[in-house]
């Protein structure tokens, strides 16, 4: 996981039950989500990998996300909601494959236009262990 390449560790963290963590640990984004029904799912993804990639799409759990890392190396994750975001335009812009801006805020992606709901931040907290 922690090696400069982008692997994924998918290991699981512990008894960690009925929410999600994000976390940056060793360089790393950690995640842990519940599913609809069956144990919490892990997931770590190399700050690296982040680095390159600063709108990565991932899901876990059943959960469709995307992870955005600002230019500074902070990274958010939020529910997709099937929508491909493609690329960030400014510190607070996105855009979507079908061409829609949306704003990027602490709480939700927000859409420019009326049409798709919000996205959802995935409740994080911060972590070092």
């Amino acid at each position: 996981m922690n090696d400069d390449k982008g692997s994924i560790d998918t290991r699981g963290f512990g008894p960690l039950v009925g929410f999600a963590l994000g976390a940056v640990v060793g360089g790393a984004l950690a995640l842990l989500l519940a599913p609809a029904s069956g144990p919490p799912q892990a997931l770590a993804v190399a700050a690296a990998l982040l680095k390159h990639e600063p709108v990565k799409r991932l899901t876990l759990a059943g959960h469709d996300l995307v992870v955005i890392t600002s230019a500074a190396g902070a990274h958010r994750a939020y529910e997709a909601g099937g929508v491909v975001f493609t690329r960030e335009r400014a510190p607070d812009r996105l855009d979507d494959a079908e061409g829609r801006s949306w704003t990027i805020t602490e709480d939700a992606l927000l859409p420019a236009v009326a049409g798709p709901p919000p996205r959802p931040r995935v409740p994080a907290r911060s972590a070092f262990w």
